[in-house]
């Protein structure tokens, strides 16, 4: 009986950090502890303590992405477009790969994708500070190595999206950027 997801209850692929579903990751059962070794020593009994065995988690190969790196290719998958609306004003449609920041016209320039700057009186928000790739109806949000991080919030809740490793975002969750949200809505057709 295959495992599933506790959070949409979707079917689990063996040994997968995260689910391919909904992209929150999935804690792993331990594997089960060796017996303690058995003393010579007849006066008294050594007691059987269970040891704790810290979960096997192996992570999905995150694609590389960054200055000097190609785009992300992904083979095999259909593109899917999003709307977004950030807290400072700017909207802008996302298909396939996009790159956002304070200032990524350089950067989307070098890769051959799109680049949306975002207004950021903080600074909050690095010059290149996420990488976006719309497939499969989802938004995988990939942070690039910014000063402040990014942050999934999905209904109340942040998750955080470690530096080169694509997290999934879906239409009505907010992506942090800093101090500057984007408000991820789902664009038919």
């Amino acid at each position: 009986m295959a495992a599933k997801c506790a959070h949409c209850g979707e079917a689990l692929r063996p040994h997968s950090m995260f689910c391919l579903s909904c992209g929150q990751l999935v804690a792993q059962s331990a594997p089960p502890s060796s017996p303690p070794f058995s003393d010579t020593n007849t006066s008294s009994p050594v007691p059987k303590v269970a040891a704790f065995v810290p979960p096997v988690v192996q992570a999905p190969p995150a694609p590389p992405v960054g200055p000097g790196h190609q785009p992300v290719q992904v083979a095999e998958r259909r593109e899917s477009q999003f709307a977004i609306q950030a807290s400072s004003g700017e909207t802008f449609t996302v298909k396939g790969q996009a790159l956002v920041g304070r200032r990524p016209e350089s950067a989307s320039e070098q890769e051959g994708i799109p680049g949306f700057p975002l207004d950021d009186d903080t600074r909050s928000v690095s010059r290149v500070h996420v990488h976006l790739n719309a497939i499969d109806g989802r938004l995988w949000v990939t942070d690039r190595g910014s000063g402040n991080g990014t942050q999934i919030e999905r209904r109340g809740v942040r998750i955080d999206c470690p530096t080169g490793t694509p997290v999934a975002a879906g239409a009505g969750d907010r992506v942090w950027l800093g101090e500057v949200s984007l408000y991820v809505m789902i664009t038919v057709g």
